[in-house]
């Protein structure tokens, strides 16, 4: 694939997909991004794979009709409820957020005999599908893969609650057993959950390996798209646009938190229905 002017499309269930929005501005910040965020009809962890699937089938008929040149599904329960049927559909590259992430494990493991137990925070959905240990056991059948759903996470992060106290309290609940087992690695396996990484230490300890599987999902794009490891020239700034099936003043609130945006700068955020397409 060859670097062109049209935008990376990025597509998640809500806001937690800003968080891969922000690392590809970090890692490619010439290139521009096409984000579309389906508020409306959040959270997708609770619904059936094949709605998931539907849904996430429309979104990406919005994205062809935008012309993104590839295109990153930022959400885990999406890629674990029908990646391989979405890529067949899409005209262009389809990226999957969860197998960088079992590589990224995988290549921890390889360089620290150690870290040997490996704990994934997912939505329902996600967990039940079982595709982070199949994943890694792919490339470390000795790996010990542990999993706990955290469907407050999504709904916490989604009303802009995940830096507050609400939000501490709430993952640590959720990584109690973790804690007791003594996991070595975590990994976040919702795009929403590192919204609450600086919690994490203060629950697990500061021994334990976190793991974005947006960093490793990026760097992924970044090769393909022909750029060397050091190479992030900048150009004329990209002007980012954002969608939202929801409402854009809460949504524009968040986006300006997670991608650290200033107050004076404005984001480009639309509002549209998704089910027209």
């Amino acid at each position: 694939m060859q670097k062109t002017n049209n935008p990376i499309g990025i597509f998640d269930s809500g806001v937690g997909g800003l968080t891969v929005a922000k690392k590809v501005i970090e890692y490619l910040p010439n290139e521009e991004i096409l984000y579309f965020g389906d508020n409306a009809r959040a959270p997708y962890g609770i619904h059936t794979n094949e709605r998931i699937t539907q849904q996430s089938k429309q979104i990406l008929r919005f994205l062809e009709e935008k012309d993104v040149k590839c295109a990153i599904i930022a959400c885990n329960t999406i890629c674990a409820a029908g990646y391989d049927e979405l890529a067949a559909v899409f005209g262009a590259p389809l990226y999957s957020i969860i197998t960088p992430a079992a590589k990224a494990c995988a290549e921890l493991m390889d360089q620290n005999a150690s870290l040997k137990k490996i704990g994934i925070i997912a939505t329902n959905a996600t967990v039940n599908s079982g595709i982070y240990e199949r994943e890694i056991k792919k490339l470390r059948p000795d790996a010990i893969v542990l999993q706990q759903a955290c469907p407050e996470l999504t709904v916490l992060a989604e009303a802009g609650l995940a830096d507050r106290e609400e939000g501490r309290r709430q993952i640590e609940e959720y990584l109690q057993g973790f804690k007791k087992e003594g996991i070595d690695i975590l990994v976040f396996g919702c795009t929403h959950y590192p919204l609450f990484r600086r919690h994490v230490p203060g629950i697990l300890g500061e021994s334990v390996v976190l793991v974005d599987p947006a960093d490793a999902a990026v760097l992924m794009v970044k090769e393909t798209l022909g750029y060397g490891a050091d190479e992030a020239e900048l150009a004329a700034k990209p002007k980012h646009k954002f969608y939202t099936s929801g409402d854009v003043d809460k949504f524009e609130e968040i986006a300006r938190i997670v991608l650290d945006s200033g107050a004076k700068e404005a984001l480009n955020v639309c509002q549209i229905d998704i089910e027209e397409y």
